[in-house]
């Protein structure tokens, strides 16, 4: 009897069988295969003599491909904004100040970057506004907003926001926390503009 799919030629079920690769490793190997053909391609062209061309097979060029992609890689990757770390998993915000301490320590100094910053200067820089309390209630709402994600009730959310606030106008911003929280605001901002305006619009309906 011809054994059906189901079937090995002995009669028996086949054993399971599984990708060798996962998904990322087998695309992240045919890049590599791909570009170690296209090497040798090359190389072949720059020899002269048939049997050194004969000689040339791309799996002599899979270091140097691998080489080449993982520098290629160091020009179109980057660091993670604060907003996309918070947003990636919804990190509480004791993860997210670990994160902003990770990103602090690794930074390479560079022009300005042992600069110190009072509270006030701080607010002002960090929300573009020039008028401190214009700056403040959004600064505070901001701040709160990192606490969002946190299953806890709303008071203890407050309460949190409060003290971090106190601790920054304690100790005020240097220079990589001023780059990093801008950088958030400046995400977080139209997100909270539309939030305001559509509880506007719901106030006026009322």
């Amino acid at each position: 009897m011809k054994p059906t799919d189901s079937q090995n030629e002995s009669g028996e079920a086949p054993a399971s069988r599984v990708p060798k690769l996962p998904g990322e490793e087998f695309h992240q190997s045919i890049a590599v295969a791909q570009l170690a053909v296209k090497l040798c391609e090359l190389k072949k062209i720059e020899l002269k003599w048939p049997s050194e061309r004969a000689a040339a097979r791309p799996e002599k060029f899979l270091e140097e491909a691998w080489r080449l992609i993982r520098r290629a890689s160091e020009h179109v990757l980057r660091p993670a904004t604060v907003m996309e770390i918070m947003t990636a998993g919804r990190w509480t915000a004791e993860a997210l100040e670990k994160a902003i301490g990770a990103k602090l320590r690794i930074a390479r100094p560079q022009t300005g970057a042992a600069q110190h910053y009072a509270f006030d200067q701080g607010v002002r820089l960090i929300t573009g506004e020039k008028v401190l309390v214009r700056a403040m209630p959004l600064f505070r709402r901001f701040v709160r907003s990192r606490f969002e994600p946190e299953k806890i009730s709303d008071d203890e959310k407050e309460k949190k926001a409060k003290s971090k606030i106190a601790q920054y106008q304690k100790n005020g911003f240097d220079y990589w926390r001023i780059e990093l929280e801008r950088d958030a605001f400046a995400k977080w901002k139209p997100g909270e503009k539309s939030r305001k305006a559509k509880q506007s619009r719901a106030a006026r309906k009322k």
